[in-house]
Parts: C-alpha cells; sequence; structure tokens
C-alpha cells in the first residue's frame, strides 16, 4: 500500500511538471510570436504584405510597380489617386480562369486570406465602396481598406495578360496605398463635374495651356480626351472625343496654338490635316 501511494506521488509530480514545463512552452511560444507580430507591424502594411505573400508562394513573381489607384467616395465620385507604395503579384498558370473569382479561388486564395488578416493587424477597416466581389461579368475582382487618410486597395483581374517580369504572361494582382485623396478631389472634381463625369469614371490626366486644359477621362475599359477653358465661375468644355480634334474647335475658341501641337494638328472640314504654327501662342 505504501509503495502504491509513493507510486502515485511520483507520477503526479511527473504530470505536474509536465504541465508547468507545456504551459511555460506556451507562455514563450505566445510571447515570440506577439514579438514577431509586433516586429511586422513596424513595416508598412505594403511592405509587410509583400514579404508574406513571397513567403506564401515563392514561384509567383512579386515586383515593385507604380500605379495609380481608382477611389470611389461615398457620394458617388471617382477619383485616380497617386500612390504612395504598390507592387504586383503574378501567378504564371495555364488555370482556366474565366472570372476573378476563379482566379482568386484557383491562384491567390492564400493571399487574400493573409491580406484581410495583415489589414486588420494594422487597424484598416474594408470601405464597402471600394470593394466590388463576386459581380456577373466583371474584369475584376477589388477590395478597399482604409485608416485615418490612408487607403489601398487589391485588384485581381481575370485577364491572362503580358507581364514584363519574371513570365512573360501572368495572372497579376494590384496592391497599393496612398494618402493623397483630398489633392486628388480637389484638382479632379472641377473637371468631373464640368464633364458630367460623376459616376462614369476618372479623371486620368491634365495638362494645363494657359486658361486651356487638356483632360483624358477613362471608363474602364473606355476613355476620351476633353478641352476646357477656365471661366470665372467653372470651366467650359470646348470638346471631347477620341479622335483629332476639328479645326473649327480652334478657330472659334482661338484655342492655344501649344495645344494644337500637342494634338498633332487638326483636321479642316475638307479633310485636310492643319499643321501647328510653327510662331509659339498662337491658335492658327
Amino acid at each position: 500500500m505504501k509503495k502504491k501511494i509513493i507510486c502515485i506521488s511520483i507520477f503526479l509530480i511527473l504530470v505536474t511538471g509536465l504541465f508547468i514545463f507545456n504551459k511555460h512552452q506556451l507562455q514563450i511560444i505566445k510571447k515570440n510570436s506577439e514579438i514577431i507580430g509586433a516586429e511586422n507591424r513596424k513595416l508598412s502594411v505594403v511592405e509587410e504584405l509583400k514579404a508574406d505573400f513571397k513567403s506564401a508562394d515563392p514561384d509567383y513573381d512579386v515586383s515593385e510597380q507604380n500605379f495609380n489607384i481608382w477611389w470611389n467616395d461615398a457620394i458617388g465620385y471617382s477619383f485616380y489617386v497617386t500612390s504612395t507604395q504598390s507592387f504586383v503579384i503574378a501567378a504564371s498558370s495555364t488555370a482556366d480562369a474565366n472570372s476573378p473569382d476563379d482566379v482568386v479561388s484557383k491562384l491567390y486564395s492564400k493571399e487574400i486570406t493573409i491580406a484581410k488578416q495583415v489589414f486588420a493587424e494594422h487597424g484598416y477597416a474594408i470601405n464597402t465602396s471600394n470593394t466590388i466581389v463576386s459581380i456577373p461579368g466583371a474584369r475584376e475582382d477589388k477590395w478597399g481598406y482604409e485608416k485615418g487618410k490612408e487607403f489601398c486597395t487589391i485588384e485581381v483581374r481575370s485577364d491572362y495578360e503580358s507581364y514584363g517580369g519574371k513570365f512573360a504572361m501572368a495572372y497579376p494582382v494590384y496592391i497599393a496605398c496612398g494618402n493623397t485623396l483630398a489633392q486628388a478631389e480637389a484638382e479632379q472634381r472641377p473637371f468631373l463635374d464640368a464633364l458630367n463625369y460623376k459616376g462614369r469614371g476618372v479623371i486620368g490626366d491634365i495638362k494645363k495651356f494657359g486658361l486651356f486644359y487638356v483632360v483624358s477621362t477613362w471608363d474602364d475599359p473606355d476613355g476620351e480626351m476633353a478641352i476646357l477653358k477656365k471661366e470665372d465661375n467653372g470651366y467650359q468644355v470646348l470638346w471631347t472625343g477620341y479622335e483629332t480634334p476639328t479645326c473649327s474647335i480652334y478657330d472659334k475658341n482661338m484655342v492655344s496654338n501649344t495645344i494644337l501641337n500637342y494634338f498633332g494638328g487638326c483636321y479642316e472640314n475638307s479633310g485636310i490635316l492643319r499643321k501647328p504654327s510653327s510662331t509659339p501662342g498662337t491658335y492658327k
């Protein structure tokens, strides 16, 4: 009986010791995990995503590329905003992807899951105006995240397209963050209003020529050009189109020859191309 009690006591001591040891090990693992998480959060969200994506799929190509962000506000305007950090991850695959959802499920499910976790850890919230997923007929799935003045997008496209990095052809995913929405809104909204472009697309580029402006618009997948003139109460639209403007636009509005030179000339009603004047500042 005494020996039995001793054996039971030794067993209990060993079990207790193992429990304490394992608990201590778990605490160490948890602490190390917290340290790693804290270290990762010293990186920007883009830098952390880039590192995590490389680890998740080492065979994919991850490269820095500069591109702008299409960002929708809450009242229907869309702005083209310069990114502060951006990169592309690309997979070259024979996967038959007929939609962005196919691309995600077959190639990027790990990356999208990682992104949701990383954005949450960095304090970003999903932006519903810029999250477009599983829309029939859409060419892309898109997730938008924001934190204060910072905002980011992830775009997954269904196009198997030319790629200039590791692969000749690939399914690319575009990740970008920016913080200059207020500046983009101030610059672009007056032209969006003048062109009645609210809810239709974005202003891609703005070039100033004295009182005149040449603006490119983009309504994915199409776009057009416009010539506007600054007025006291806004902008007067002189021309919009896809081709070279007619000369009557320039003659009627005395548009700067610099713009004529920008378009490479204009067409007379007879169809003859009028070349830009060699005299700067004239309109003929």
